[in-house]
This record gives C-alpha cells, sequence and structure tokens, in this order.
C-alpha cells in the first residue's frame, strides 16, 4: 500500500485531489479485502502432526501415520461415526447400510451416485466412483505382484481372493480384466461381496481406508504405483508433499453434500446440537507436519503453530495436575482429552522361530524380567492400564478378566525358568523406532533383561524399516503397538493367528494348530457371546504360550487449543478433520 501511494503521490500533480482521495480509498479497501481473506484462510486452516511413514498407496501401506494421513483424501463404503463411536457406522460412499442375505453370506451394497474423484491427469474431466472401482481394489489387494500385506487379512473373509491370487501368480503382467467371483458390480452403483462364511463384523472391516475405491484407467496409468499419488473421493486434496517434512491438503471444491451426523453419546450432543445441518469439511486446508521427535512437536504446539497432539510422557507433568488439566494451561486457552484405552496394545515381539526364543519357558522368562508398572510409570506416566493378557478388561472375551500372572517382576523365577537353556543364550538385538521415547523403552529392555542374565543391545531404525525388518523376521525382539478399529477380542489375536504368517499381521511367527482352529471358528460365529467364550480360550492359549509379551494399553491423552471446536480426542480414527472447525 506504502509503494501504491508513494507512487500516486508522484503523479498527483495531474490528478483531481477529489480523484486522489477516491483513488485512495479503493485501494485501501481492495487491501483490507485482501488481508481479510488471508486472514480467513488462516483462520479454517489447520495444523496437525504425524508421524514418519513410508508411501501412500492405500492397498499397501501400514502403520498408523500413513492410515491416517490417507483417510483425508480416501474414503471407504463406511465410517465410524466419531460422536458415537465405535459401534455407530455411517454410510460414506455407500449410500446406506449394506443387504444382508439370509445365510449371510452375500452382502449387496448401493454405491453412492455422482461421487467424483479428484482431478488427475490419468482420468477424464469430472471422473465419478462407480462399484467396479472397488471390484477393481480388491483385486489390487489380491495381486501377487503388487504384494498387499492386507491379503492375507481380507481373504479370509471374502470368497474368490485367494483363488484369483493364485491364477494371477503365474502371468508375467496381473490381468485385471478377469472377473474376481467373490467382489462383483452390478452395473454401476451396486457392488456385490460374497463371504466365505459369516461374519458378524465383516460391516466394519469395510470402514478401512485399504478399501478405498480405485480406477482402473489409473492403475494403467501409473503402472500400478500409487504410492506417490492420492486419488481419492475424500474432503482434502493433496496440493504438496515434502517427504519426511510435511503435507499440504486443500478443500474438495467438488465434494459432495455431507452433513454433521446427527447421533452422539450424551458427553458429544452439545457439539451435535451446534453444527447441526452444517455442510462439511468445516475447514478449508490442513498442513501435516512430519516430526520424529516429541519435544519438537511440543514446542512447535505452545508456540501455536501445531493446533493438537498427544501428550508425550516428557510433558505430562506440565500439563497435568493429577488427572486434570493444569490451570495454567486452561489460563493460556488449553485444553485436555483422553481417548478410551480398549483398542490397543503395546508389546515387545518375539520372533518364535529363531535361536532359544523359540522356547515358551524363555519367553516367560523375559517377561517376568520385566517391571510393567514401572513400564508403565516411566513411558506412560502411570495412565495406562497394565496387560494381564491380551485384551484389554472387559473386551467381550475378556469381561471376566483373566490374569496371566507374568506382568510382577519376579527374577528368581525367571532365573529358574532360564537354566535349560543357559548354554543357548547368546546376546540379542532390540530393534525399536529411532524415537528419543522408543530408544528409552529399548535401554528399559535390555537393563531388564541383564538382570536375568540375558545380553542385548538396542538398535534403532526409522519406522517404515522396523516394519520391514518386522515382516521379514529379521529381528530378535521389536516393540510396537496394536491398533483397532472395533475393540472387540477377535482383532487382538490377528497379532498371533498362524494364517497371517509370514507377510502380514503375524510378524512373531507364532504357529499353533489349535489356536489356529479356534480363531477360524470365532471367525465364523455369529453369536456375540459364543464368539466370547471361543475369545476367552484362545485368550488362556496365548498367555500361556506368550508368543509376544503384552506390555499395556494406553489411555492417550490429548492437548488441544481452544480455537479447536468439535474435537474427539483419538490417536486411531481417521478422517475426523472434515469434522473440526477453527475460531481463531
Amino acid at each position: 500500500l506504502g509503494v501504491i501511494i508513494k507512487s500516486l503521490t508522484i503523479f498527483s500533480d495531474n490528478i483531481l485531489l477529489d480523484d486522489y482521495m477516491k483513488w485512495l480509498i479503493i485501494i485501501f479497501f481492495l487491501c483490507l479485502s485482501c488481508a481479510k481473506k488471508e486472514l480467513e484462510t488462516e483462520r479454517n486452516h489447520l495444523n496437525q502432526v504425524s508421524g514418519p511413514y513410508s508411501h501412500l498407496d492405500p492397498q499397501v501401506a501400514t502403520g498408523l501415520a500413513a492410515n491416517l494421513i490417507m483417510a483425508k483424501s480416501y474414503e471407504s463404503l463406511y465410517e465410524v461415526n466419531p460422536y458415537h463411536a465405535p459401534f455407530d457406522l455411517l454410510p460414506l460412499l455407500a449410500s446406506e447400510l449394506p443387504e444382508i442375505s439370509n445365510d449371510g453370506l452375500v452382502y449387496k451394497i448401493n454405491i453412492r451416485k455422482n461421487v467424483k474423484y479428484h482431478a488427475h491427469k490419468c482420468l477424464s474431466k469430472d471422473r465419478v466412483v462407480t462399484a467396479n472401482d472397488f471390484v477393481t481394489t480388491f483385486k489390487r489387494i489380491s495381486d501377487p505382484k503388487l504384494l498387499s500385506p492386507h491379503y492375507t487379512y481380507f481373504s479370509k473373509y471374502i470368497n474368490g481372493l485367494d483363488k484369483w491370487h493364485e491364477e494371477q501368480k503365474g502371468k508375467s503382467v496381473t490381468q485385471y480384466d478377469v472377473e474376481l467371483n467373490g467382489v462383483k458390480a452390478i452395473g454401476d452403483h451396486i457392488l456385490q461381496i460374497t463371504l466365505k462364511s459369516p461374519s458378524i463384523d465383516f460391516v466394519h472391516i469395510l470402514t478401512s481406508v485399504n478399501t478405498a475405491p480405485i480406477p482402473l484407467e489409473l492403475i494403467k496409468c501409473l503402472e500400478n504405483d500409487l504410492s506417490r499419488n492420492m486419488v481419492g473421493t475424500g474432503p482434502f486434496v493433496l496440493h504438496k508433499e515434502i517427504p519426511n517434512h510435511k503435507l499440504e491438503f486443500k478443500k474438495f471444491k467438488d465434494y459432495r453434500e455431507v452433513v454433521f451426523p446427527t447421533r452422539a453419546h450424551e458427553k458429544y450432543k452439545k457439539i451435535i446440537e451446534e453444527n447441526k445441518g452444517k455442510e462439511l469439511p468445516l475447514i478449508d486446508s490442513i498442513t501435516t507436519h512430519i516430526s520424529k521427535e516429541a519435544q519438537t512437536s511440543w514446542l512447535n504446539f505452545l508456540k501455536g503453530n501445531i493446533d493438537y497432539l498427544e501428550v508425550e510422557k516428557d510433558n505430562h507433568n506440565d500439563v497435568f495436575d493429577g488427572q486434570m488439566i493444569t490451570k495454567d494451561m486452561k489460563d493460556k486457552g488449553f485444553r485436555v482429552g483422553i481417548d478410551r484405552g480398549d483398542g490397543n496394545l503395546y508389546y515387545f515381539g518375539l520372533n518364535n522361530k529363531k535361536n532359544f526364543l523359540r522356547h515358551k519357558d524363555v519367553r516367560k522368562a523375559i517377561a517376568l524380567a520385566i517391571d510393567h508398572e514401572r513400564f508403565n510409570d516411566l513411558f506412560f506416566n502411570g495412565q495406562g492400564v497394565v496387560a494381564k493378557s491380551f485384551l484389554p478388561p472387559k473386551v467381550p472375551g475378556n469381561e471376566s478378566v483373566l490374569d496371566g500372572h507374568f506382568e510382577d517382576k519376579d527374577i528368581k523365577r525367571a532365573k529358574e525358568l532360564l537354566k535349560p537353556y543357559v548354554n543357548e543364550l547368546k546376546p540379542i538385538s532390540i530393534l525399536v523406532k529411532n524415537k528419543t521415547v522408543s530408544r528409552q523403552v529399548g535401554e528399559f529392555l535390555k537393563n531388564e533383561l541383564a538382570s536375568v542374565g540375558i545380553l542385548a543391545n538396542v538398535e534403532t531404525v526409522s519406522f517404515p524399516n522396523l516394519l520391514k525388518r518386522a515382516n521379514a523376521g529379521k529381528f530378535d525382539i521389536f516393540y510396537l503397538s496394536w491398533y483397532v478399529g472395533l475393540p472387540k477380542g477377535l482383532e487382538f489375536f490377528e497379532l498371533i493367528y498362524g494364517g497371517n504368517f509370514p507377510g502380514s499381521y503375524n510378524r512373531v511367527g507364532f504357529q499353533n494348530t489349535e489356536f489356529d482352529k479356534l480363531f477360524e471358528r470365532a471367525k465364523k460365529s455369529l453369536s456375540l457371546k459364543k464368539q466370547s467364550e471361543l475369545v476367552a480360550e484362545l485368550n488362556r492359549i496365548a498367555v500361556d504360550e506368550l508368543p509376544l509379551i503384552p506390555l499395556l494399553h494406553a489411555r492417550t491423552s490429548f492437548i488441544h487449543h481452544v480455537s479447536l471446536k468439535n474435537y474427539v480426542p483419538s490417536g486411531q480414527m481417521g478422517g475426523l478433520e472434515k469434522y473440526f472447525s477453527i475460531q481463531r
């Protein structure tokens, strides 16, 4: 503005005073309008932080960070209502809940009409979702050349995936035009999925971002490499990606009409009332900052550069006075929330195929070497629930909480269990993420193992490399967490089900015929009561064998600026950003 005024002053001799003032007034309001627009954009912009990820292919990517990022741009058939979680489902790309046949095997799903994909050079203008795009997705999951880590999981449920997978193994190029018997398109807007056996949880499985639809022409154009091309239907379009630094998203201008949910738990009723009828998303843009170090994220949060954040252990005392937020933090305009702790398990994975770790008594000795309560205090500020088995308390199948009696440190008992294998004991490696807290966890376990005579070293790697090593069985012990979308007992045992090894969720290589048969029976059960009885038996076998060491179930604390509205404290539900609003 100053430059423009200076320029006008130079030429003022040739301009009448009234005209001169008119120009100044016009320019002033134009600049004010521009400034106002910038402020409005900033006011509707969300800043968040994420951990590292390897890539963003919905049928190949693994890890919570990648899933949460992808859920901004990719959509599935259904989603969990964040204000009435975890069992209330909302149709997303489906127009309604499925029609299920009397035998529970055939699901007929109506697909929304006129749902547009994000613009991409490989797609025709205004390309819309069709039922066949979902067929393509399940073919990608089953493509033997793509090596999707999700294939084993979905092939247990859906008829024909394994047959299609085997047929394509011998082909030089995967033939996506070959029919997939268990997943069919009936016209453009009806998807039919046939299961191997009935399942009471299958609709919830269809909330996974891994089932997002993919146009066949996109696969052909990009030679089936979607690792750096997010072309979804979601409320936010990936505008810019700077690997290992940040991602920038903008509101999808052609996003269909979606309004705020109407159902909610009592504690969220006010949010529902305040947002009744509002079209989503409520914000214009998102910057997702990639951060490896918790302290860096914390400092950026305090500066106002991040809108919400998980409270890491080193900052817990800055935020909480007991279980309540400190007065100082509240006065500064911060608010806190704690997510439910029934959907996760933090654990040490033991390589059941390698050296002395293959012995059950050695695994039990390692569990008894660990002070679980101290682990909780050191790394979760005592807020976690110490794991007494594989399952969180009160989860179906663990209503009468099973106590495995391995969570109390017992050096004497551990050494007794190790005696028969003393000649086999050799130094082992503990694999952890290259983050401060993870390194500290590794050192903690190293010291605990030393107390019973097992020598270990700590090896730090990036999270993608940790997953790669774990999937390939190239480890002794690793430290990971497992988050489930639906807090039911069976979901936790995907970690040790024999059918998930190798190449899927069973990274520890545990195989037990009795366990696997029970697991498969439980999967097929349509009675929650009967399934819970089978899950209880699975839990007893798992605790007896201890193929991995359950540590605790985290209750994660989150802090956010008061300007962030409609916030739900959750570290695992994707796609929440469309519900958030900013009132700076």
